[in-house]
């Protein structure tokens, strides 16, 4: 049908330029008429054509069927910030470096006069003089831990079972730290624990528990 449309449109047009003389009383207007009516024809008889998807479309279909993507996705896990604080010092007679890492308890316990609440420390220290050392310590108060007999402190790393490390007092005597003698074993474990928990003996205190958050330990 639309062939049939375009053809007389195409008779009709030519019709409005020159007017057919086998057609009685013709005028320029009715082939015009007839041009403008053929041409409704053709357009309302015209096959529809499908339009193809569009690019939104195919866009939101490719996001939402794109393996990996959306909720599919799992969620990366927070970083928990590091609680150990890092310094560094020269030692000038040796050329050397000391390097500190140094944690603080999550709790504190109140000893008698005169040293009341006291936080528990855990220091990991490279000396080019004495190597690497893990000490236990307060700000003030006295561990018992001496060279002289078989003192120890007791350990749990995360969920571990309960590990002694003996311990000995420093070379000038102070009462308030205590030193791991095999620093590379408990070091060993503290880089893989994310909690700590560490016991000692106190005088007239008995023995106390320091529970310290040893995620993220950097230390080569």
């Amino acid at each position: 049908m639309t062939v049939v449309f375009t053809l007389l449109f195409f008779a009709a047009l030519i019709g409005i330029f020159r007017p057919y003389k086998f057609i009685p009383q013709s005028k320029r207007w009715h082939y015009g008429l007839a041009s403008f009516l053929l041409f409704l024809g053709i357009g309302i008889t015209a096959p529809t054509v499908e339009q193809p998807e569009t690019a939104a479309a195919t866009s939101t279909f490719a996001t939402t069927t794109a393996p990996g993507s959306g909720q599919a996705e799992a969620k990366a896990e927070p970083v928990v910030p590091s609680k150990w604080m890092y310094d560094r010092s020269r030692d000038e007679m040796r050329g050397g470096e000391r390097r500190y890492a140094t944690l603080q308890s999550e709790n504190s316990i109140d000893f008698d006069f005169p040293y009341g609440e006291q936080p528990g420390v855990i220091t990991v220290r490279q000396d080019p003089e004495h190597g690497l050392d893990v000490m236990f310590s307060l700000p003030s108060g006295q561990i018992l831990c001496h060279s002289f007999v078989n003192s120890y402190i007791n350990a749990k790393f995360d969920d571990g079972p309960i590990r002694r490390f003996n311990c000995t007092d420093s070379s000038d005597g102070s009462s308030e730290v205590a030193f791991m003698t095999d620093p590379r074993t408990f070091l060993a474990a503290l880089k893989k624990a994310e909690r700590t928990v560490i016991e000692a003996e106190f005088f007239q205190a008995g023995r106390q528990q320091y529970v310290f958050d040893t995620r993220n330990l950097e230390w080569e």
